[in-house]
């Protein structure tokens, strides 16, 4: 039993984090919202579809909550950690 919740935070955490990183990137891209508080948006969209996956899939609120937090905090800081290292790689700075 363990074992399917914690498959089930992993998969919430993947799929809200994916979902918050595309929308972080098109607020960033349409300047609607500051850069600087792009990390915050993408935090509580993490929140927000942690709890709508709770309560559609009737799963543990706090949980699921805590897994869109992480899933938002992860994608806030994909892009440019992966355009960092790709930078790095090919030396431009």
């Amino acid at each position: 039993m363990m074992t399917q919740i914690l498959d089930n935070i992993l998969g919430a955490v993947a799929m809200v984090g994916i979902f918050a990183g595309v929308l972080v990137e098109a607020l960033k891209r349409t300047e609607v919202v500051s850069i600087k508080l792009l990390p915050i948006v993408s935090l509580i969209v993490g929140m927000l579809a942690g709890l709508t996956l709770a309560i559609g899939f009737e799963q543990d609120l706090p949980t699921f909550v805590a897994a869109g937090f992480i899933g938002g905090a992860v994608a806030s800081g994909l892009y440019d950690g992966i355009k960092s290292v790709v930078s790095m790689i090919g030396g431009n700075k």
